[in-house]
C-alpha cells in the first residue's frame, strides 16, 4: 500500500529546466540507486543556476518517473537526451547554502568547505530534515556570534550517536585554527573522528 506524501514533501517539489549546451557540462552528479539524490552541484554550473542543490531527490527526467531506477540508467537518459532543455522534477533538500562561512580562508576554500559539509550532512542525516535545519541554524549563529563555547556545547547535545558525530570533523573546518582545540574538548571529539 502506498502512503501519500506529506504536505511538507509536496511543498518542496520543484521543476527545473537546465539548458543543454554543446560542450558544456550540466554541472551536477548523482548518488544512490532508487531513490536518486543530487550528490554535488557545480557552483557556477547550469544546474545550480536552474535551482538544483546538493541533497535534492530526483523524481522525473524529461517526463519519465525515475525514483525507482538505477543511477546508470538515469545518467544515460540524461546524457542521451536531445531536447534543448533537460526538464527535472525534484524534491528540494530545503536548505539554502550557508550564508557566511566562518573563517578567513580564500572564498574558493570557504565554498568548498561548505559544499563538502552539506554533502556529508545530507548523507549522515538523510531523512532528518529537522536536524539538518537545526545544524544550519547553529552554524549561522556561530557565523554571527563567533562563540566556540556555545557551538560546541550545543553540538554535543544535538548530534546523537557515532554516525551523526562524524559530522563534527566537517563542522570543525569552520572553526578558526586557534579555537579548534577548544572545540575538540567541548564536543569530546575522539581522535578517530578527527582523522577518519
Amino acid at each position: 500500500r502506498k502512503v501519500p506524501p506529506s504536505l511538507n514533501v509536496i511543498s518542496r517539489i520543484i521543476t527545473i529546466e537546465i539548458p543543454r549546451k554543446r560542450n558544456t557540462p550540466l554541472g551536477f552528479t548523482l548518488r544512490g540507486d532508487g531513490p536518486l539524490y543530487v550528490r554535488s552541484v557545480d557552483v557556477s554550473g547550469l544546474a545550480r543556476n536552474a535551482g538544483m542543490r546538493s541533497g535534492d531527490m530526483l523524481l522525473e527526467v524529461d517526463g519519465t518517473r525515475v525514483e525507482d531506477m538505477m543511477r546508470a540508467t538515469v545518467q544515460r537518459m540524461i546524457e542521451e537526451g536531445t531536447a534543448p532543455f533537460l526538464r527535472l522534477v525534484l524534491i528540494s533538500s530545503g536548505l539554502e547554502p550557508l550564508p557566511k562561512v566562518l573563517n578567513r580562508s580564500r572564498p574558493a576554500d570557504r565554498y568548498e568547505k561548505a559544499r563538502v559539509f552539506y554533502e556529508q550532512m545530507d548523507f549522515y542525516l538523510m531523512g532528518e530534515e529537522g536536524k539538518k535545519a537545526q545544524l544550519h541554524y547553529l552554524l549561522k549563529k556561530f557565523a554571527n556570534d563567533k562563540s566556540v563555547d556555545n557551538l560546541g556545547r550545543t553540538l554535543q547535545q544535538t548530534l546523537e550517536g557515532r554516525t551523526q558525530r562524524r559530522l563534527l570533523k566537517y563542522i570543525r573546518e569552520f572553526v578558526p585554527d586557534r579555537s579548534q582545540p577548544q572545540f575538540d574538548v567541548l564536543v569530546a571529539m575522539d581522535s578517530d573522528i578527527i582523522l577518519g
